[in-house]
């Protein structure tokens, strides 16, 4: 179970949040994965769409030195709890 839950989440991450752009780069299909372990054990605790938004915003501007969208990383958070209920 714990192996499709992180494929999901990588489909996650790349439809919804994608802060730079390779989802349709196939070699680059495992490009959030580092950020997957952190993203299941926050939708373990049950976080809050609003938490798992500011991870995403948080590895956005601190990691990838990005600016960030909000509004994206609240979508993605959204389609992450989601998941959530359906596992």
């Amino acid at each position: 179970m714990s192996e499709i839950l992180s494929t999901q989440v990588r489909t996650v991450l790349l439809k919804y949040w994608d802060p730079i752009g390779v989802a349709d780069e196939p070699a680059a299909s495992d490009e959030y994965d580092a950020y997957i372990p952190e993203l299941r054990r926050l939708l373990a605790e049950q976080a809050t769409v609003e938490r798992l938004a500011e991870y995403l915003s948080d590895v956005e501007s601190r990691r990838m030195g990005l600016s960030g969208d909000p509004a994206r990383a609240r979508a993605t958070a959204r389609a992450l709890k989601d998941l959530n209920r359906r596992t």
